[in-house]
């Protein structure tokens, strides 16, 4: 499983199991406040309060970091990190690192795409204090993928298609949960951003309090195909009220191309 990731229903591998290469991505992402100013915005947790997920088509140096200095080997909070990313060829790399609070940590040289942070060793907290982000090297500011406090992993529903593979997105499932006055809806978008950067909507729903939940799972074929290099991801495309929470998901099987 990779970044943001985890399972919400059963699915249906259908022949690919038997290909080579065959693997079961689950991806989920929150953004619990989107405001009417802040659309379009992609389903990640730190999309909170307006900033977008920022693509990039090369990839550049990036580390680690988080806003607690408890988030240290010798601290009560997070200590290491397990991260996932993808280099400019769309290589994937594993890394573990081990967390120095508010200091960067460095992760790659080449990082253009990152699918998941897992915070697997912590202290007597049991998870991050603070919010572990990965930034740019050279500054430090720019975010390029989040673990929200106490959570212990990324909420990110955005992910890239390997180096040598094919994809096949299964199942996508969306949910609105803003129960508050004045109820409203929102436009949700289920996107490809191919590696050349054109940007194709797979699938196109409007959730509300009337209807706050969508799956699209086809019994034939499938939401979206990927190949090497293209990232399927939900978007916010628009919302009728401010501080709307959405909850986004989808199942992707890749295989050897």
């Amino acid at each position: 499983m990779s970044g943001g990731a985890g399972n919400f229903g059963s699915g249906s591998a259908g022949s690919n199991a038997s290909k080579p290469g065959y693997e079961v991505i689950n991806k989920f992402g929150e953004n619990l406040d989107i405001d009417q100013a802040e659309t379009p915005v992609e389903i990640w947790s730190h999309g909170a309060g307006g900033p977008t997920f920022p693509f990039l088509d090369t990839g550049i140096a990036m580390d680690i970091k988080s806003t607690s200095v408890n988030d240290t080997l010798a601290g009560t909070g997070a200590q290491k990190a397990r991260i996932t990313y993808y280099t400019t060829d769309n290589t994937k790399v594993v890394t573990d690192v081990d967390l120095d609070g508010t200091s960067q940590v460095q992760v790659g040289d080449d990082v253009k795409f990152v699918s998941r942070v897992f915070l697997f060793q912590s202290g007597t907290n049991n998870s991050n204090i603070g919010e572990v982000n990965v930034v740019d090297r050279p500054t430090g500011i720019a975010v390029y993928q989040s673990v929200e406090i106490g959570l212990s992993q990324t909420g990110s529903a955005l992910q890239i298609c390997e180096k040598g593979k094919t994809g096949i997105v299964k199942r996508t499932k969306v949910g609105y949960a803003k129960d508050q006055n004045p109820l409203g809806s929102a436009d949700m978008r289920f996107n490809v951003r191919k590696a050349n950067g054109t940007i194709v909507t797979k699938h196109s729903v409007l959730i509300s309090s009337i209807k706050p939940a969508d799956i699209e799972e086809p019994c034939c074929g499938s939401v979206a195909e990927l190949e090497e290099g293209d990232i399927a991801y939900w978007l916010c495309q628009s919302v009728s009220a401010d501080n709307t929470p959405i909850e986004a998901r989808f199942d992707m099987e890749i295989f050897d191309a």
